[in-house]
């Protein structure tokens, strides 16, 4: 097999190999903190605060787009009305 180094320096299969290492390290990690109990209390209070947080991100752009497409659309009404 060649070295198939990257412009950067860096071989994809260390890369891969690295990330495989590193993504198996987070999940065990994860895995014995939620293990504990008040930790999982704690990771679901955050989970709900972030569902709520993005819910009414999601709230206000669906009123401001509301806005700008009321607006877009009469001001085509109003060109359709001064082109006749």
């Amino acid at each position: 097999m060649t070295n198939q180094k990257t412009n950067n320096g860096i071989n994809p299969v260390v890369a891969a190999v690295a990330g495989a290492v590193v993504g198996a390290g987070v999940a065990v990690a994860g895995a014995v903190a939620l293990g504990d109990e008040k930790n999982r209390k704690k990771v679901m209070g955050y989970i709900g605060d972030v569902r709520d947080q993005v819910q009414s991100k999601i709230s206000d752009a669906e009123e401001k787009l509301s806005k700008v497409a009321g607006s877009a659309q009469k001001s085509l009404h109003d060109k359709a009305k001064d082109s006749k």
